[in-house]
């Protein structure tokens, strides 16, 4: 009322407002959507920024879980999507959602998930592989599933480990000698392939480790050969299967004694030291001198020959100075300039 002229309503007077017409507030929509924008803005950020137990998603009002706000919740934690409303819930926002964060796949349910659903989480999040169906099970998925992380090649079936899947898998890891990424070679299961990567790694990475690591049913004489000739103490971990006469033959004694010794590899922690003397025995001392040219040292005289020198030189070129000099060759020279020259 802005005439003057008192109002009355039932039993009571309603005085007219002391501002005019031009200094009463104006409304406009544009306000109003601009506050909203605002405070979506803010509760972007919000959940953006939250952490999983503050559930601070769970605890905004319904009318604030817009689909933007609920977009960035689920893509910053997946288990949200449990309290999206259903008016939220359409079919664009279900596949935005797990091209967003492929996890959120794991909560929609199965009768509502498509083909487009399962590749794009398989992007994001390749442990979905165990959800899939099997007509989504090819090559093309497989390779996809290991794509950015080669371990999980355990996911897989090992027929569908195939030569091209597993090269897809070991090219994840740009240096497979560092930060034990060379450990994916258990779930190969192509021998020519763990032959390429012991003689390619293991003069890094240690024969012994790689076979160790390797599943034993693709361990081969080519394999067993090779990983010998780089450590002796690899003869421990090789099947019973593997027979050949270019293959020490070993006693369960000495079996034993070398895994404890190649499984510590420091002469300070080794067991070779407080072995008796029958113990010593020299595919076991050469096996200890492989694994820390110090243990050299400890060697029974008997045994002191040129394999036992080469085993030593090349763990460490520096045990030079632990043979005796008038065994000292021009052999053994060449051998300890080789492997300082490839350190």
């Amino acid at each position: 009322n802005i005439s003057g002229t008192p109002l009355h309503v039932a039993d009571k007077t309603i005085y007219p407002s002391k501002h005019s017409v031009e200094e009463l507030p104006v409304f406009r929509l544009s306000d109003l959507h601009e506050k909203f924008k605002q405070l979506e803005e803010e509760d972007i950020l919000a959940v953006s920024r939250s952490l999983p137990e503050n559930q601070v998603y769970a605890h905004l009002p319904e009318e604030r879980k817009t689909r933007a706000v609920s977009l960035e919740a689920v893509r910053h934690y997946a288990a949200d999507f449990r309290f999206v409303p259903d008016s939220v819930l359409a079919a664009d926002f279900l596949q935005e959602a797990v091209e967003a964060n492929g996890e959120v796949l794991t909560y929609i349910d199965k009768k509502e998930r498509t083909d487009e659903m399962y590749w794009a989480a398989a992007e994001d999040y390749p442990p979905i592989y165990k959800d899939m169906p099997d007509r989504l099970k090819t090559e093309t998925m497989h390779e996809l599933i290991v794509r950015d992380n080669g371990f999980y090649l355990n996911l897989l079936d090992e027929k569908d480990r195939t030569e091209r899947v597993c090269e897809v898998a070991l090219e994840s890891f740009p240096e497979l000698d560092t930060m034990f990424s060379y450990n994916m070679i258990e779930y190969i299961p192509h021998s020519d392939i763990c032959l390429n990567l012991l003689a390619n790694l293991g003069p890094n990475v240690g024969a012994y480790t790689l076979l160790k690591a390797m599943d034993p049913k693709v361990i081969n004489t080519e394999i067993a050969l090779e990983a010998i000739s780089q450590d002796i103490s690899c003869v421990a971990l090789l099947p019973d299967s593997i027979k050949d006469e270019r293959i020490p033959v070993i006693t369960d004694q000495e079996r034993q004694d070398i895994k404890s010794i190649a499984g510590i590899p420091f002469m300070e922690t080794s067991w070779y030291p407080n072995l008796p003397p029958e113990r010593k025995t020299e595919i076991v001392s050469r096996a200890a001198v492989s694994t820390d040219a110090a243990h050299l040292s400890l060697v029974p005289p008997e045994y002191l020959n040129r394999e036992m020198y080469l085993a030593a030189l090349n763990n460490n070129p520096d045990s030079l100075g632990l043979i005796n000099p008038e065994a000292r060759d021009l052999d053994l020279l060449i051998c300890a300039l080789r492997v300082q020259v490839g350190k």
